[in-house]
């Protein structure tokens, strides 16, 4: 009969080899503990005690974890948190993989500056927990042991220069002041002194602390320039002068400037509406100092001119430029409406203007407008 010795991660057990001559009488039992075994002699045979029946006494020893190999925790790694532009990053913990443990964290990322987590370090049943721990761990079971990790809280102030603030001294007593802050991390107020006072926005610092006063300006006093008196205006035979009409100009030398001549205008335009359209046309006076319009678009004057089968022509008449007025109460706008009868028979021929023709009624008044 065989005991097998424990191992790590098992128990002993029981064997029968090699027997002859005998059976076992039931089966080993492998439970840990001290067991009897029974033989039975074969018939014609005894055992050397003079018996064909033999007991023997056996152990089965539990596992022995002794035997288990003894395995360090690994600290985790920790990246802690730093400034960038002024404000703290994100921290960072990643748990190291060991054989033999597993690691659990008491919280989840993200973390904070300032935040502490507790890594719990977790032997199976293979492997030992040494006897010693590595600095910072601490036991809590025989088979588990936890580590404290902070993480820690950097200081992202960023020290400024406080602003320089423009003085306004104008001329004159008692107006001395500040002028306009410039813009930057801090807020200003203008105290009822006279004085300013700075306060660096959060996340910033002045060298001497967050807020700084600047004191209330001393006016320099410095007095206004008087103008020079004027010299009295005199005539131009050196005499002095009066302006009662506040016109700039003495009374006794005011001089009188001609009104502007302008030259005075009438203006001129007339028609004629044959049947049908083809013989429509209207004429404007030629005359350098009037420009005219039809239905709003500018027209040459001294030429009879086709309708296009307009139905009502609107004619204008201006001043050419501001040397010309029109005669007061004359004439300047002309309405025009032509028919569009058909004709019964062949129009007269009209005067040869280049483009259409007009009848003979209304030479005269062509020849009127073009002299």
């Amino acid at each position: 009969m065989t005991v097998t010795p424990p191992t790590c991660d098992a128990a002993g057990t029981a064997s029968v080899t090699g027997l002859q001559n005998a059976t076992l009488v039931g089966t080993l039992d492998q439970s840990v503990g001290t067991h009897v075994a029974t033989f039975k002699a074969e018939p014609g045979h005894l055992f050397a005690n003079g018996s064909d029946t033999l007991q023997v006494s056996y152990t089965v020893a539990p596992k022995d974890t002794s035997k288990c190999e003894v395995v360090n925790p690994v600290n985790p790694e920790v990246q802690q948190s730093t400034c960038v532009d002024g404000k703290p990053t994100t921290p960072m913990l990643t748990l190291a993989s060991t054989e033999g443990i597993a690691y659990t964290v008491s919280a989840q990322a993200p973390y904070g500056p300032g935040q502490t987590v507790v890594v719990t370090a977790t032997w199976d049943a293979t492997h030992n927990q040494p006897a010693n721990l590595p600095a910072g761990w601490t036991k809590t079971s025989a088979n588990a042991a936890t580590y404290k990790v902070t993480f820690a809280k950097p200081d992202c102030t960023v020290t400024v220069q406080p602003p320089t603030i423009p003085v306004v001294d104008e001329c004159g007593p008692n107006n001395a002041h500040y002028g306009a802050v410039p813009t930057g991390p801090w807020t200003s107020v203008t105290n009822s002194d006279g004085s300013v006072t700075v306060t660096a926005n959060p996340g910033n610092t002045f060298p001497n602390g967050q807020s700084v006063t600047y004191p209330a300006q001393v006016d320099s006093n410095v007095p206004c320039p008087v103008p020079p008196t004027p010299p009295t205006p005199t005539c131009p035979d050196g005499t002095p002068w009066t302006d009662s009409n506040h016109n700039g100009m003495p009374d006794e030398c005011v001089e009188i400037i001609p009104p502007v001549q302008l030259t005075v205008v009438k203006g001129g335009a007339d028609m004629q509406d044959k049947c049908g359209t083809a013989g429509d046309m209207y004429i404007v006076k030629r005359d350098k100092g009037i420009v005219y319009t039809a239905n709003g678009k500018r027209v040459r004057e001294g030429k009879w001119l086709p309708t296009k089968g307009a139905k009502t022509v609107v004619v204008k008449a201006k001043a050419a430029s501001k040397k010309y007025v029109l005669k007061q109460g004359s004439k300047t706008i002309w309405v025009f409406g032509f028919s569009t009868k058909p004709c019964k028979q062949k129009p007269d021929e009209p005067v040869h203007t280049g483009a259409k023709t007009a009848s003979a009624k209304v030479l005269g008044r062509f020849n009127r407008m073009v002299a």
